[in-house]
């Protein structure tokens, strides 16, 4: 098991956005974490943050994630997260 993080996610709740002002992105960059995702269910959409991004990558049909060293990519298709239970 690695100690290092690759990747963080988030998700969207209204007692966030008012918590941490939707900042929280900010934090978890600067400790080297190289990549966020913040899942919005209402939306329906995915940002992905990176430490040289100035703006989200808003994704709303799929979000991909290639950890160093590894040959196959992670592939989360949007629509199927987001079908109702």
């Amino acid at each position: 098991m690695h100690d290092e993080v690759r990747r963080c996610e988030t998700i969207l709740s209204s007692s966030y956005i008012v918590g941490c002002g939707g900042k929280g992105w900010s934090i978890v960059l600067q400790v080297g974490i190289p990549c966020y995702w913040i899942v919005d269910p209402d939306e329906k959409l995915v940002e992905v943050w990176t430490p040289e991004s100035i703006f989200p990558a808003v994704e709303r049909a799929r979000v991909r994630w290639r950890p160093e060293g590894m040959e196959e990519e992670f592939v989360l298709e949007l629509e199927e997260l987001f079908q109702p239970i």
